[in-house]
């Protein structure tokens, strides 16, 4: 599943391309380990993910930043089997809301990694409020953010105004291609030589999240 092609060109020193081509995990080893798990950590329902999993607090206006890592608990989808986090938002009951989700490229290493993200949204009873991204794009490092891919999708919030955030990971197309990377090294004899890889998909990672009132 490649979302997009990107490139970015620039010149690095001989430390950073020992860490571009230095080791990373192995993103079929985590997917295995994930489907090996104790049943007892592996979650199906909305209800029961709210009544055992962390619940990290979301700010409207405010960017929050999480990992999904191997020590999170397991969440079963159906279509997709995922670490996952809890993310709750105080809203205004009745309230649209934009939410914003961008996936962090884990660069470093010969296998440059990052998580395609899925959220579901739900109230404080389990149902849905939202869910998505249903299109995510590959974005071009900035200055603040690597390459990432980036999604968002609407929701308005219930009679309680209290939003729940599920944030999966889309684990169907582990270990294929998300988008590329590519760079430009220069030598100390100003000879130049082309870098590229594939960014690969994985069941960890980090993503940036933020929602906005609209």
């Amino acid at each position: 599943m490649k979302i997009l092609g990107l490139s970015s060109t620039l010149s690095i020193s001989c430390a950073c391309l020992a860490l571009l081509i230095g080791c990373a995990a192995n993103p079929h080893a985590v997917y295995e380990r994930l489907y090996a798990v104790d049943r007892s950590r592996v979650l199906s329902t909305f209800n029961e993910a709210l009544a055992t999993g962390r619940i990290e607090a979301a700010i409207p206006g405010n960017e929050i930043k999480i990992s999904v890592t191997e020590s999170d608990r397991v969440f079963d989808a159906g279509w997709t089997l995922s670490y996952f986090k809890i993310l709750l938002m105080e809203g205004v009951p009745g309230r649209r809301y934009h939410f914003t989700i961008r996936s962090i490229c884990d660069c470093f290493g010969l296998t440059k990694t990052l998580l395609v993200p899925y959220v579901y949204a739900v109230d404080e009873l389990g149902d849905s409020l939202g869910e998505g991204p249903q299109n995510l794009t590959a974005k071009d490092p900035t200055l603040s953010l690597p390459i990432h891919l980036e999604g968002s999708f609407d929701l308005v919030a219930g009679s309680s105004g209290k939003c729940y955030f599920l944030v999966l990971a889309d684990n169907r197309y582990t270990g294929q291609p998300a988008t590329n990377w590519h760079t430009s090294y220069t030598f100390s004899d100003g000879t130049e030589r082309e870098l590229e890889a594939d960014i690969v998909i994985s069941p960890v990672g980090t993503v940036r999240l933020e929602v906005e009132q609209r």
